[in-house]
Protein backbone atom coordinates (compact mmCIF):
# COMPACT_ATOMS: atom_id res chain seq x y z
CA UNK A 1 0.00 0.00 0.00
CA UNK A 2 1.33 3.42 -0.99
CA UNK A 3 1.02 5.79 1.97
CA UNK A 4 1.21 9.54 1.67
CA UNK A 5 2.19 11.92 4.41
CA UNK A 6 0.29 15.18 4.19
CA UNK A 7 2.79 17.70 5.49
CA UNK A 8 1.27 21.16 4.97
CA UNK A 9 4.56 23.04 4.64
CA UNK A 10 6.07 20.85 1.91
CA UNK A 11 6.11 22.13 -1.63
CA UNK A 12 4.04 19.72 -3.70
CA UNK A 13 3.46 19.17 -7.41
CA UNK A 14 1.14 17.00 -9.47
CA UNK A 15 -0.19 16.61 -12.96
CA UNK A 16 -3.73 18.03 -12.87
CA UNK A 17 -4.71 16.69 -16.29
CA UNK A 18 -4.77 13.03 -17.36
CA UNK A 19 -1.58 11.36 -18.56
CA UNK A 20 -1.44 11.05 -22.33
CA UNK A 21 -0.58 12.90 -25.49
CA UNK A 22 -2.48 16.18 -25.74
CA UNK A 23 -2.08 19.77 -26.83
CA UNK A 24 -1.82 20.96 -23.23
CA UNK A 25 -1.11 19.59 -19.78
CA UNK A 26 -1.45 21.36 -16.45
CA UNK A 27 0.90 20.81 -13.54
CA UNK A 28 -0.17 22.30 -10.22
CA UNK A 29 2.22 23.30 -7.44
CA UNK A 30 1.58 24.62 -3.93
CA UNK A 31 3.32 25.27 -0.64
CA UNK A 32 5.32 27.95 1.13
CA UNK A 33 8.28 28.84 -1.07
CA UNK A 34 6.84 27.16 -4.17
CA UNK A 35 7.05 30.31 -6.30
CA UNK A 36 10.73 30.77 -5.42
CA UNK A 37 11.53 27.10 -6.10
CA UNK A 38 9.86 27.26 -9.49
CA UNK A 39 11.58 30.57 -10.25
CA UNK A 40 14.94 28.80 -9.92
CA UNK A 41 14.17 26.80 -13.10
CA UNK A 42 12.06 29.39 -14.94
CA UNK A 43 13.67 31.52 -17.65
CA UNK A 44 12.04 34.64 -16.20
CA UNK A 45 12.53 33.70 -12.55
CA UNK A 46 12.93 37.21 -11.21
CA UNK A 47 9.75 38.31 -12.97
CA UNK A 48 7.91 35.24 -11.62
CA UNK A 49 8.88 36.11 -8.05
CA UNK A 50 7.69 39.72 -8.41
CA UNK A 51 4.43 38.92 -10.20
CA UNK A 52 1.12 39.73 -8.56
CA UNK A 53 -1.36 36.99 -7.77
CA UNK A 54 -3.60 35.68 -10.56
CA UNK A 55 -1.16 36.59 -13.31
CA UNK A 56 0.12 34.55 -16.27
CA UNK A 57 3.74 34.69 -17.40
CA UNK A 58 5.19 33.17 -20.58
CA UNK A 59 8.63 31.59 -20.24
CA UNK A 60 10.65 28.42 -20.46
CA UNK A 61 11.20 25.78 -17.85
CA UNK A 62 14.88 24.96 -17.66
CA UNK A 63 16.72 21.79 -16.72
CA UNK A 64 18.22 22.19 -13.23
CA UNK A 65 21.36 20.35 -14.36
CA UNK A 66 22.35 22.08 -17.62
CA UNK A 67 19.87 25.01 -17.77
CA UNK A 68 18.70 23.83 -21.21
CA UNK A 69 15.05 24.44 -22.10
CA UNK A 70 12.56 21.68 -21.27
CA UNK A 71 9.39 23.39 -22.59
CA UNK A 72 7.84 26.76 -23.27
CA UNK A 73 5.08 27.27 -20.70
CA UNK A 74 2.60 29.68 -19.23
CA UNK A 75 2.92 30.01 -15.46
CA UNK A 76 -0.14 31.14 -13.48
CA UNK A 77 0.94 32.62 -10.15
CA UNK A 78 -1.33 32.40 -7.11
CA UNK A 79 -0.30 34.05 -3.87
CA UNK A 80 -1.56 33.16 -0.40
CA UNK A 81 -4.21 33.50 0.79
CA UNK A 82 -5.91 34.10 -2.58
CA UNK A 83 -5.34 30.65 -4.00
CA UNK A 84 -7.15 27.34 -4.10
CA UNK A 85 -5.09 25.91 -1.24
CA UNK A 86 -4.62 29.17 0.66
CA UNK A 87 -0.88 28.86 0.01
CA UNK A 88 1.45 30.23 -2.65
CA UNK A 89 1.38 28.18 -5.82
CA UNK A 90 1.92 28.12 -9.56
CA UNK A 91 0.03 26.24 -12.23
CA UNK A 92 2.17 25.36 -15.21
CA UNK A 93 0.46 25.14 -18.59
CA UNK A 94 2.81 23.12 -20.78
CA UNK A 95 2.65 21.07 -23.96
CA UNK A 96 1.07 17.69 -23.36
CA UNK A 97 3.85 15.38 -24.48
CA UNK A 98 4.33 12.55 -22.01
CA UNK A 99 8.17 12.84 -22.06
CA UNK A 100 7.95 16.62 -21.60
CA UNK A 101 5.60 16.32 -18.63
CA UNK A 102 7.87 13.69 -17.06
CA UNK A 103 10.88 15.98 -17.53
CA UNK A 104 9.06 18.89 -15.88
CA UNK A 105 7.96 16.77 -12.92
CA UNK A 106 11.53 15.47 -12.53
CA UNK A 107 12.91 19.02 -12.62
CA UNK A 108 10.41 20.07 -9.96
CA UNK A 109 11.56 17.22 -7.70
CA UNK A 110 15.18 18.26 -8.17
CA UNK A 111 14.43 21.78 -6.89
CA UNK A 112 12.51 20.61 -3.83
CA UNK A 113 8.95 19.65 -4.74
CA UNK A 114 7.51 16.28 -3.80
CA UNK A 115 4.66 14.40 -5.43
CA UNK A 116 1.28 15.48 -4.09
CA UNK A 117 -0.84 12.73 -2.60
CA UNK A 118 -4.35 12.04 -3.89
CA UNK A 119 -6.61 14.92 -2.90
CA UNK A 120 -3.79 16.80 -1.17
CA UNK A 121 -4.50 20.16 -2.84
CA UNK A 122 -8.12 20.00 -1.67
CA UNK A 123 -7.00 18.77 1.75
CA UNK A 124 -4.81 21.86 2.07
CA UNK A 125 -7.73 24.05 0.97
CA UNK A 126 -9.85 22.48 3.73
CA UNK A 127 -7.10 22.81 6.36
CA UNK A 128 -6.55 26.46 5.41
CA UNK A 129 -10.31 27.13 5.68
CA UNK A 130 -10.73 27.84 1.99
CA UNK A 131 -13.66 25.40 1.98
CA UNK A 132 -15.67 23.35 4.45
CA UNK A 133 -15.78 19.56 4.52
CA UNK A 134 -18.96 19.32 2.42
CA UNK A 135 -17.32 21.32 -0.35
CA UNK A 136 -14.08 19.33 -0.14
CA UNK A 137 -16.08 16.12 -0.52
CA UNK A 138 -17.95 17.67 -3.45
CA UNK A 139 -14.65 18.18 -5.29
CA UNK A 140 -13.98 14.43 -5.09
CA UNK A 141 -17.54 13.75 -6.28
CA UNK A 142 -17.13 16.08 -9.27
CA UNK A 143 -13.88 14.41 -10.30
CA UNK A 144 -15.40 10.93 -10.07
CA UNK A 145 -18.92 11.73 -11.37
CA UNK A 146 -20.15 9.35 -14.06
CA UNK A 147 -23.36 11.10 -15.07
CA UNK A 148 -24.65 14.59 -15.67
CA UNK A 149 -26.97 14.22 -12.66
CA UNK A 150 -24.08 13.25 -10.38
CA UNK A 151 -22.11 16.24 -11.68
CA UNK A 152 -25.08 18.54 -11.08
CA UNK A 153 -25.60 17.35 -7.49
CA UNK A 154 -21.90 17.63 -6.69
CA UNK A 155 -21.82 21.17 -8.10
CA UNK A 156 -24.71 22.14 -5.79
CA UNK A 157 -22.70 20.85 -2.83
CA UNK A 158 -19.62 22.71 -4.04
CA UNK A 159 -21.62 25.93 -4.23
CA UNK A 160 -22.42 25.58 -0.52
CA UNK A 161 -26.06 24.45 -0.66
CA UNK A 162 -25.52 21.64 1.87
CA UNK A 163 -23.46 23.85 4.17
CA UNK A 164 -26.26 26.43 4.23
CA UNK A 165 -28.83 23.76 5.15
CA UNK A 166 -26.58 22.47 7.95
CA UNK A 167 -26.04 25.99 9.31
CA UNK A 168 -29.78 26.67 9.21
CA UNK A 169 -30.51 23.49 11.19
CA UNK A 170 -27.74 24.35 13.65
CA UNK A 171 -29.20 27.81 14.21
CA UNK A 172 -32.66 26.34 14.87
CA UNK A 173 -31.24 23.81 17.34
CA UNK A 174 -29.30 26.54 19.15
CA UNK A 175 -32.47 28.63 19.32
CA UNK A 176 -34.36 25.71 20.85
CA UNK A 177 -31.57 25.07 23.36
CA UNK A 178 -31.58 28.73 24.35
CA UNK A 179 -35.33 28.66 24.86
CA UNK A 180 -35.05 25.50 27.01
CA UNK A 181 -32.31 26.99 29.18
CA UNK A 182 -34.37 30.12 29.85
CA UNK A 183 -37.22 28.04 31.30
Amino acid sequence: MNRHTYTPDDCIAALATPWGESALAVIRTAGPGSIEKLASIFSRGERLMKTKSNTLILGELLSPSDRGPIDQVMAAVYRAPKSYTGQDGVEIFCHGSVPGVRMILSALKLVGFRDAGPGEFTFRAFMNRKMDLTRAEAVAEIVSSRSERAQELAMKRLSGALELRILSIRDRVLGLLSALEIQ
